[in-house]
């Protein structure tokens, strides 16, 4: 099978440090084969911390969601 490499792979670049492909698997769909890559990259996304209080989720069918709190949120309509 041949392979042309036609762009970067989200974190891994053609001949970059940035990332790495851990594994590939080929596939067959209504287009025809694709080969669907695994990557590791090497980056860590650091996010702020959340300024409120942290709160529970109970998902319901009554009560569309029962938050730790004390309050409720409905289904729009």
């Amino acid at each position: 099978m041949r392979f042309r490499w036609t762009r970067d792979l989200p974190g891994v670049t053609r001949g970059g440090p940035v990332g790495r492909i851990t594994g590939a698997r080929l596939v067959k769909d209504a287009f025809g084969w694709q080969i669907v890559f695994r990557t590791e990259t090497m980056t860590a996304v650091i996010s702020d911390p959340h300024p409120d209080p942290m709160v529970g989720i109970d998902r319901g069918i009554t009560v569309a969601l029962a938050l730790s709190d004390g309050t409720t949120r409905e289904h729009g309509p």
